[in-house]
């Protein structure tokens, strides 16, 4: 009988010291004389704004203008000149047959081998 009420006052003990910790653990986490500090979000109004401008679709509209194409033979005579669309079968067929040569505003220059 007395070795368990030597156990329940060393549990008792041990209960009493971890409420001790823990309760002195929160009252310090807890303490009024830490500055706390308040996020000043008045700044994102103005990036919403910002943003907001930025997405705005834009009034102008880009219209793809019609790709000319200029096809050379070997000895830098005109083969073939027109847009690509506007091509014919014996045409197009010259104008896959050409390899890049370059390419200044919407027009693109080929040569043949």
């Amino acid at each position: 009988m007395k070795n368990l009420g030597q156990k329940n006052i060393s549990a008792l003990i041990a209960l009493f010291l971890a409420i001790t910790i823990v309760t002195s653990v929160d009252a310090k986490s807890n303490d009024s004389n830490t500055p706390i500090f308040e996020e000043d979000l008045s700044y994102l109004e103005d990036v919403q704004e910002y943003v907001d401008a930025y997405m705005e679709p834009s009034p102008m509209v880009f219209e793809e203008a019609p790709q000319t194409v200029k096809v050379f033979d070997a000895e830098g005579n005109l083969v073939l000149q027109g847009m690509v669309s506007e091509l014919s079968e014996e045409g197009l067929k010259i104008y896959r047959q050409a390899d890049y040569l370059s390419s200044l505003y919407n027009t693109k220059y080929y040569r043949l081998k």
